[in-house]
C-alpha cells in the first residue's frame, strides 16, 4: 500500500485554502488514497507525468453512452461517470497542492519548464520591461501551479485568434491564482507576470490580424474552450454564493454568439458586449445580462419553480445532486419527458438551456426591422468566403476595434434591437447530458 505523501500538509491546505468542511476533507483524502494504492500519485508528480493520470480519469458522457469503461483500474460501485469524476477532482486537488508546496519550499526547477513562444516573449519583454528573467520565471511558476493544460490552452487561444477568450483566461486566472494560492509569498508577482505574458499573446494575435482566413482551424463552437479554462481553474467546492453563480453565468451568456445562417441577421453577443465596452457603456450591457440571469428558472419539482434572483447558495453533493437554498433541484430529462434530480460532478455540467431555441427566435424575426444587427452581420461576413464561428468571432473583435465602424452604428437603435431579442429568451437550468440530448433531437 502506497503512502499518500504529505497527507497532513494536504489536509491543512484543504482546510485553510479551499475552506472545506471536515467531512469533505476526509472524503477528498480518502479518494486520493484509493487512487494512490494503485497509482503512486507522488511518484507521477515528481516525474512530471501528472497528465498521464489525468487522462486515465477523463471519462466523458459520450464514453458512458457508448458503453465504454473508464481507463483507470479503480473499482467503482455505482455510477461510473460520477465516480470517475469524483476521483479526478480529488487527484487534481492533490496535484494543485503539491505544486503549491514545491514552489513555497523552493523545490521547483524552472529551467525544466518551457512556456509557449518563450523566445518571442523574451524579445517582447526586452522592449517593455527591465526585469526580463524575473518575468519569465513568474510565468514558469504559473505554468507549474496550473499544470501542463495551461500550455495547450494558451496555444489554442493563439491559434483561434480569440481575444475574448484570452481576456477571460486573464481575468479568471488572476482571480483564481490570488484566491487559491493567497498564502504563497510571491503570488502577487507571479500573477503580474501571468497578466504580462497574456498581454504579449494578445499583441501576437493582433500582429496576425492582417488575414482572416484560417483553413487549418475546424469549425466548432468555442464554448468547449471556455470549459477547458473553467476546468483548469476549478477547485471543487461545497457550495457557491449567488455572486459566484452570477459571475459564471454572465461569462457563459456573453460568450454564446449566434451566427445563424438562415436568418436575416446574426446575434453576435460577444461583439455587442465589446461594442458597448469600447464606447463607454459597459454598465448598460452588464445590467441587461444581469436582469436576464435574474430570470433563469430552476425547478424544485415539475410544478414548482423559482428564479436565480432568489438564489442565495448553490451546493453540489457527493452523489451529484444539486441544491439551491438547501433544497434539491430537478432537471428536465427530455428523452423520457420527466423531471429528475441533477446528477453532476461540477458546476460546468449545469447548463443554461433556451426553452425556445435561438434558431427559432431568429427565424421568426425574419423580415422585421433590425437594421443595426443587419449592418453588423454584413460587416462580419465581408471578405470571408467560408464562414464559421471562429472566423466570425475573430472578425467581430477586429470590428469592435474599428472606430469608424463603431461610429457608424446607431447606439439607440442597437439597444432597442438587443433588448427586444433578449426579451424573447426564456432560460432554465438543465443537466448538460439532458441538454445535449435535446439539441441532438432538434
Amino acid at each position: 500500500m502506497n503512502t499518500l505523501e504529505k497527507e497532513r500538509e494536504f489536509k491543512e491546505w484543504l482546510k485553510k485554502v479551499c475552506l472545506y468542511k471536515d467531512n469533505t476533507i476526509d472524503s477528498r483524502i480518502t479518494n486520493c488514497k484509493k487512487v494512490n494504492d494503485v497509482y503512486n500519485l507522488y511518484d507521477y508528480f515528481k516525474k512530471g507525468k501528472t497528465e498521464e493520470i489525468i487522462k486515465l480519469f477523463t471519462y466523458t458522457t459520450d464514453d458512458k453512452d457508448s458503453g465504454l469503461k473508464p481507463l483507470h483500474a479503480i473499482p467503482i460501485n455505482g455510477n461510473l461517470y460520477t465516480g470517475t469524476h469524483t476521483y479526478k477532482s480529488a487527484i487534481k486537488l492533490y496535484f494543485s497542492f503539491l505544486n503549491y508546496y514545491e514552489i513555497e519550499q523552493k523545490e521547483t526547477k524552472l529551467t525544466d519548464i518551457k512556456i509557449f513562444k518563450e523566445k518571442e516573449y523574451i524579445s517582447y519583454l526586452d522592449k517593455n520591461i527591465s526585469k526580463v528573467n524575473d518575468y519569465v520565471n513568474y510565468v514558469k511558476n504559473i505554468y507549474k501551479l496550473l499544470g501542463i493544460e495551461l500550455y495547450s490552452i494558451v496555444e489554442d487561444i493563439y491559434r483561434l485568434h480569440n481575444i475574448q477568450l484570452l481576456h477571460y483566461l486573464k481575468e479568471e486566472g488572476a482571480k483564481y491564482l490570488l484566491s487559491t494560492f493567497k498564502d504563497l509569498s510571491s503570488i502577487t508577482q507571479y500573477t503580474s507576470g501571468f497578466r504580462k505574458y497574456l498581454d504579449f499573446i494578445e499583441q501576437a494575435i493582433y500582429d496576425d490580424f492582417d488575414t482572416i482566413s484560417d483553413p487549418d482551424i475546424e469549425d466548432e463552437t468555442e464554448i468547449s474552450e471556455e470549459y477547458k479554462i473553467e476546468e483548469l481553474l476549478f477547485i471543487p467546492k461545497d457550495s457557491y454564493t449567488s455572486e459566484e453563480i452570477r459571475e459564471k453565468f454572465f461569462n457563459r451568456l456573453t460568450s454564446q454568439n449566434r451566427f445563424n445562417q438562415k436568418s436575416d441577421f446574426y446575434f453576435p453577443i460577444r461583439f455587442i458586449g465589446q461594442y458597448f465596452n469600447k464606447i463607454g457603456d459597459k454598465k448598460y450591457f452588464k445590467d441587461i445580462i444581469n436582469k436576464q440571469i435574474d430570470n433563469i428558472q430552476f425547478f424544485y419539482d415539475k410544478d414548482r419553480h423559482d428564479i436565480i434572483k432568489n438564489l442565495k447558495k448553490l451546493s453540489i453533493s457527493e452523489d451529484g445532486h444539486v441544491f439551491i437554498n438547501e433544497e434539491t433541484i430537478f432537471s428536465k430529462d427530455s428523452k423520457n419527458d420527466t423531471y429528475v434530480p441533477f446528477e453532476v460532478n461540477e458546476i460546468s455540467e449545469i447548463d443554461i438551456d433556451h426553452k425556445k431555441s435561438m434558431d427559432s427566435i431568429l427565424r421568426e424575426l425574419k423580415g422585421e426591422d433590425f437594421g443595426q444587427l443587419v449592418k453588423i452581420t454584413k460587416a462580419l461576413n465581408e471578405k470571408i468566403k467560408k464562414r464559421n464561428n471562429k472566423k466570425l468571432a475573430k472578425k467581430g473583435t477586429i470590428l469592435s476595434d474599428d472606430v469608424e465602424f463603431r461610429n457608424s452604428i446607431d447606439k439607440t437603435e442597437l439597444k432597442r434591437e438587443f433588448e427586444y431579442i433578449i426579451g424573447k429568451m426564456e432560460l432554465q437550468l438543465m443537466q448538460n447530458t439532458h441538454n445535449n440530448y435535446k439539441r441532438n433531437k432538434v
